[in-house]
């Protein structure tokens, strides 16, 4: 029975041994093979994902500093109003690809069809060179002169190299824009004789702002090269553009005169230029004679 048992003993314990044997040969094997390389390369990987850039300091203006936010148009013509802003992207300004923007009055959106009066859009706006975590954005646009004045909200958006977009914004006032432009600047009335009449002399209104106008109208009397003076009162007018009877006209006077209902809208983009004509007579008096000069003044007014 003894014999037995221990023979099942053995039978547990030379297996556990040769294990025993093995485990520690590797070790030792391991070991030395450990101490004979003098150093390892190990891979290091990091995925560093994606952050949109973020839009700041968003500024609608024009090109000049002061007051800030206040756009003034040029009579008749462009003014360059610029969105600026700095972008930052914390995978770095080169990251940042794009950046576009719209501007529009309060009564249309950003996604709008594009107009003079009420929408402008720059699809590849200018960026800065940057550095860092930043780089500037610079969008122009060409702006005329009969863009609607009140509110108007700049929108700009900014795209990364993953395409992911962000936008910031920024308004500024459109300034109201009272101005004209004359189709000549001399009222020539030619030869006449004492008490004759001239003809009817055209002068063309253009409203070259950006809201409905008025005439103001008012002159001087006309000294005269040889003898005499002609009475400021002697030139007649008509603003309706009908009506070319010297009794009817209205006489100018050397006080301003506003002519309320003159009332000549803005310019459209479907209307193009708007326009009035006025006509202008004199009538020279007894007791005048050669080259008699004055000046006619014509201003507007909102309308």
């Amino acid at each position: 029975m003894r014999l037995k048992q221990a023979i099942q003993a053995l039978a547990v314990l030379v297996p556990l041994a040769f294990l025993l044997y093995f485990w520690t040969a590797s070790l030792l094997l391991f070991a030395g093979s450990a101490s004979a390389v003098s150093s390892w390369n190990v891979n290091a990987t990091v995925n560093v994902t994606n952050v949109q850039p973020t839009v700041n300091n968003v500024l609608l203006d024009d090109n000049i500093s002061s007051p800030s936010d206040q756009i003034d148009l040029v009579a008749g013509g462009f003014q360059l109003a610029y969105c600026n802003a700095t972008i930052n992207d914390t995978n770095g300004y080169q990251d940042i690809i794009n950046a576009s923007a719209v501007i529009y009055y309060s009564t249309a959106t950003p996604t709008s069809a594009d107009n003079n009066e009420t929408h402008y859009t720059n699809s590849s706006c200018t960026l800065a060179a940057g550095s860092g975590l930043s780089r500037g954005a610079s969008c122009a646009f060409n702006m005329r002169y009969y863009a609607t004045n009140g509110t108007w909200t700049c929108n700009m958006t900014v795209l990364d190299s993953d395409n992911a977009n962000v936008t910031g914004t920024d308004t500024a006032v459109v300034n109201l824009l009272v101005a004209l432009n004359i189709s000549t600047s001399i009222l020539n009335y030619g030869n006449l004789a004492p008490l004759a009449e001239s003809s009817a002399i055209p002068e063309t209104i253009t409203n070259h702002g950006n809201g409905q106008i008025d005439m103001v109208l008012n002159g001087t009397s006309m000294p005269c090269s040889s003898v005499g003076t002609i009475d400021v009162s002697a030139q007649h007018y008509n603003v309706t553009g009908t009506g070319t009877t010297y009794t009817t006209m209205t006489p100018l006077s050397s006080s301003p005169v506003t002519e309320t209902a003159f009332n000549l809208a803005k310019r459209t983009d479907a209307s193009g230029d708007t326009t009035r004509l006025t006509n202008w007579k004199i009538v020279a008096p007894v007791g005048t004679k050669g080259i008699c000069t004055g000046n006619v003044t014509m201003a507007v007014v909102t309308g």
